[in-house]
């Protein structure tokens, strides 16, 4: 791969990171993969870190009795923040059959974040696009390789062709893959600078989540007028159901980080019984 223009180099250390109340919320506009095959292009980072072209944080799914989505405060850049929804999976995991099923249902999914153009929507400008784990996957492969490298580059990376198909109940993304050709991100350098300066900070996307006491409420199905996390994205794809399997190609889920402080409100065996009571009760309709 050849190396980048000084000129753009310089530009893009003058990006300014981008995050305002616009696309703090539903400014922030959000890619959904379609099934078939699609063509993207992956953007760097921001600033002075163009290669840190991605992030990652953790979401609950199927949590309390609405079924809500929740970002997890604890699998952050500031992993072991207290989340509600953790505490719980912790106490059900060593419950009844009834209590391991629910946890299961809880448990945190890994995803990853990119701001992406969709080459045949460009009228569309930057997107986010929240991959699960075997887009990730797939892209490391090949960033690995030295044929590809720096995909990410706005003068000679690369697109990706996102293959998605349905098998069962789960996306299978395996013959996804990059194109081997490099090209620009854009036709000159005016039109480049004016996609790199329209990315988000997915620094700061990741940052948003919720608050203890918002993971509590959102457990246990209480009225919360605030957001719970982020209420704006869009979710990649539905997780798997408990009788789904595993894709092959996705990793081996890693466990959820030790939280770095005590539980909040814990009283031992009574929490684990007010815990399993409400989440059936909620869960039954009672």
């Amino acid at each position: 791969m050849a190396k980048v223009p000084a000129g753009i180099i310089e530009k893009l250390r003058g990006v300014k990171e981008r995050i305002t109340s616009e696309t703090g919320g539903s400014g922030i506009k959000y890619y959904k993969s379609r099934d078939g095959k699609s063509t993207i292009r992956i953007l760097p980072g921001l600033g002075d870190n163009p290669d840190l072209f991605f992030r990652e944080r953790g979401v609950h799914w199927h949590v309390g009795p609405n079924d809500d989505r929740v970002v997890c405060p604890n699998l952050t850049d500031d992993a072991g923040l207290p989340c509600a929804v953790c505490e719980a999976i912790a106490v059900l995991s060593k419950g009844t059959d009834e209590d391991k099923a629910m946890a299961r249902e809880m448990r945190v999914r890994r995803e990853y974040m990119f701001n992406i153009i969709d080459r045949e929507n460009m009228s569309a400008g930057v997107q986010v696009w929240t991959a699960p784990p075997s887009v990730m996957g797939i892209i490391a492969t090949f960033v690995e390789d030295p044929d590809y490298g720096a995909i990410w580059d706005p003068v000679d990376g690369t697109d990706f062709i996102v293959s998605r198909q349905k098998k069962g109940r789960i996306y299978d993304y395996s013959d996804s893959y990059l194109k081997r050709k490099s090209s620009m991100l854009a036709e000159d350098e005016k039109s480049i600078m004016a996609l790199l300066e329209e990315a988000v900070n997915l620094h700061e996307i990741q940052g948003m989540v919720p608050t203890y006491d918002q993971t509590h409420r959102t457990l246990f199905g209480e009225k919360d007028e605030e957001a719970v996390g982020e209420t704006a994205s869009e979710p990649e794809e539905e997780p798997e159901e408990k009788s789904a399997p595993e894709p092959k190609e996705e990793p081996e889920a890693k466990p959820v980080p030790e939280l770095k402080e005590e539980p909040k409100n814990t009283e031992g065996d009574d929490l684990a019984n007010t815990i399993r009571e409400r989440l059936s009760n909620l869960r039954k309709g009672k």
